[in-house]
């Protein structure tokens, strides 16, 4: 009576009405009626006298009393305070424990709590889920209703403390879904739990308690939650979008308008869905950087030809060093809205496609839109003039290599057996080989080119973990984008000023012999008897011939050098004024452009850090280090031996004492080890780490 009458005070019916809600009932008659106002009489004096005066308890109260006995005490232990809260709490002990009378006299066990007793509905959705199938088949730890409503302490979902509160179900959860469960069970091996609370569902529940944000139950169910592969299942597949479309309406209409939308309508389900672009669990906010990095991945799961020809622009290229600052596949095509090129409402429509462009490019005109950013050097029907650029490109690089890489293998092995018999004795008269202002131009060329190669390389090779750190160890692609162009610059400069040197010595001083003759860097047809000589020499056929000034590989070198920094240099500028080029050249000429600037830059770098260090430093006869360009002196001895030519002409023209110079000092040698050791150690370094990335792809 007393719980009946707390039931009226409380505003709810008492629990053994409430279980015949729905019961067909008698009309009352006479006798019936007064018996029931007799009742109404006595609830309402049973609730004024439990308002504050004393009352003798029930005998269905004396039981919970009785069982109270116990488990206070002892397990499974009851908090009164608890239970008195919970949702139950007009509820006594065999309401749900049924057969609990005096259990313990009789040595008996209470029948497990049946749950559906009440709560039919919620009991027939719960036998169609995986946990209910986990439970027959007797897997370990498969959630029952206890696991995540609570025992006596069963709160409403409203209240805060309530384990299936909207904040609190996703912890609920994850006291299963943590990754703990043993796989054998069925359960994946990650940490679901972990994943939601790092994802922006997660953080907007969690942190910024955002009630219209979901957990777990707003994508997988309360009661009915199936497995994955379930077409039953809210995540199953084909129910994907709509689910997701239950908070985000209007991204799901315009993917319903996308080809992917329309593939997957039209029954092709291997089109992508919202998870295969976001993930189930782990989806993040798409203005940071990580996402707009891995979307590039992810679009390659299904376009991998698309990515792999993505990769090798200049975006592509970006993109894979970590950094955000050019365009990826959601900035031309969209992200939700994707369309066919043939669509009119497409980005990418020849007609929609300047001003897609124009996003990143505020310049962009018709021509500039006709950049290609898949462009295929493999593909002559794609671009011929790419392609066939691409094979010139190609072969030069194995031309070169072939013949210079056997050359430097011949030599390697002659020059060791010379090495072994003895090499020409150092010391004595010393004469000037190299001016103050050569030595320094040189100084400025070393510096120069290995600055565009460091900040260079990392694009090319973008693909590699040490391209990815040596960027971000400069500062990130901004600070190196801006050394780049500083070292280009100075590069520029040093290459016009020798032009202009050279114009003054041929037009103003008529000295035609920076031209031609014994002391001209450009090849005549002795150098082509040279190479024939040296190789006769190699094999053990001939004598070494002699040189004069300068040999046929050192002019070989300053002819590469004056090819390579015009080529390098103007698709560099090409690229680097591309919005003011694109106003007269067409757009796919930058896909020429980069291939072109690319493919010279890695033969320049390639070859002087092969080639050249070996001609120049490495050999034996100068191991490990030539110091003249430095020091700007050679030895007698090293000037008869090497270009005994030029020994005899100078001897012969008196010009020998006019160069007559001091041994170089001390602290210029120094310097000269230094700064040439440096200069070595980095180009081999980074020659290696060439290796790497090509061998590693």
């Amino acid at each position: 009576m007393l719980r009946f009458a707390a039931d009226m005070r409380e505003g709810e019916a008492p629990f053994r009405l409430r279980r015949m809600e729905g019961a067909t009932r008698a009309p009352m008659d006479g006798e019936a009626m007064v018996k029931w106002n007799v009742t109404a009489v006595m609830i309402v004096c049973a609730a004024a006298l439990s308002a504050g005066r004393p009352v003798v308890a029930s005998a269905q109260t004396e039981k919970d009393e009785s069982c109270m006995a116990c488990h206070q005490t002892e397990k499974p232990v009851v908090d009164r305070a608890l239970l008195g809260q919970s949702s139950h709490r007009n509820l006594v002990c065999v309401d749900c424990h049924e057969g609990a009378e005096d259990h313990y006299a009789a040595g008996l066990k209470p029948q497990p709590v049946q749950c559906g007793s009440c709560h039919e509905d919620d009991l027939a959705e719960y036998a169609k889920s995986i946990h209910a199938k986990a439970v027959k088949q007797g897997r370990q730890g498969a959630a029952g209703c206890a696991d995540c409503h609570g025992t006596h302490d069963i709160l409403p979902s409203k209240n805060s403390r309530s384990w299936i509160n909207h904040f609190n179900l996703a912890k609920t959860c994850g006291r299963c879904h943590d990754g703990s469960m043993p796989a054998s069970n069925g359960q994946p091996s990650e940490n679901i739990y972990q994943h939601y609370k790092d994802s922006i569902h997660g953080k907007a529940v969690t942190r910024s308690g955002l009630l219209v944000a979901p957990n777990c139950s707003g994508c997988h169910g309360s009661h009915d939650i199936r497995a994955v592969e379930d077409s039953g299942s809210r995540v199953y597949r084909s129910r994907i979008p709509e689910t997701c479309g239950g908070c985000h309406a209007g991204v799901l209409n315009a993917y319903r308008e996308s080809i992917h939308g329309r593939q997957f309508e039209a029954g092709l389900y291997s089109a992508p869905v919202c998870t295969d672009c976001h993930t189930a669990h782990e989806i993040r906010r798409v203005e940071m950087a990580a996402w707009k990095l891995e979307v590039v991945k992810e679009c390659g799961t299904c376009h991998s030809e698309s990515l792999r020809t993505f990769r090798d622009t200049y975006h592509g290229q970006v993109t894979g060093l970590g950094f955000t600052r050019v365009a990826r596949c959601s900035d031309c095509h969209g992200a939700h809205d994707i369309r066919p090129a043939r669509d009119p409402a497409s980005m990418i429509h020849e007609a929609n496609l300047v001003e897609t462009c124009k996003k990143c490019h505020p310049a962009a005109t018709i021509g500039f839109a006709k950049y290609d950013p898949h462009a295929d050097p493999d593909d002559p029907g794609r671009n011929p003039v790419l392609y066939y650029v691409g094979w010139f490109m190609t072969l030069l690089l194995l031309g070169v290599f072939a013949f210079f890489g056997l050359h430097t293998a011949l030599w390697a092995l002659r020059s060791g057996l010379v090495r072994s018999r003895g090499g020409p004795p150092g010391g004595g008269t010393y004469y000037r080989r190299f001016t103050v202002g050569q030595r320094l131009l040189h100084g400025i060329l070393i510096v120069g080119f290995l600055g565009v190669v460091v900040t260079g390389l990392p694009l090319m090779y973008n693909d590699s973990e040490w391209a990815v750190r040596l960027a971000h160890a400069m500062g990130g692609f901004g600070v190196m984008g801006i050394l780049h162009r500083i070292f280009a610059i100075v590069l520029t400069i040093l290459f016009f000023y020798h032009l202009i040197q050279i114009l003054y010595w041929v037009v103003i001083l008529k000295d035609w012999g920076v031209l031609w003759g014994p002391n001209s860097l450009l090849p005549q047809p002795r150098d082509v008897v040279d190479i024939v000589k040296s190789f006769l020499w190699f094999f053990g056929l001939g004598p070494r011939p002699k040189f004069g000034r300068f040999t046929y590989w050192e002019k070989f070198d300053y002819l590469a050098v004056f090819w390579g920094m015009p080529v390098i240099g103007i698709t560099g500028y090409i690229l680097w004024f591309d919005d003011f080029m694109g106003r007269f050249i067409p757009g796919w000429w930058f896909n020429v452009a980069l291939l072109i600037h690319g493919e010279e830059a890695l033969l320049a770098t390639a070859f002087i850090f092969t080639i050249h260090y070996f001609n120049t430093h490495l050999r034996p006869e100068k191991f490990p280090m030539d110091l003249v360009i430095f020091t700007g002196r050679v030895s007698e001895a090293d000037l008869r031996e090497e270009r005994p030519e030029e020994f005899k002409r100078l001897a012969e023209t008196g010009r020998l004492s006019s160069i007559r110079t001091e041994p170089p000092p001390g602290w210029l040698k120094w310097l000269g080890w230094i700064a040439g050791g440096a200069a070595v150690a980095i180009g081999l370094v980074l020659f290696v780490l060439i290796l790497i990335a090509v061998f590693g792809r």
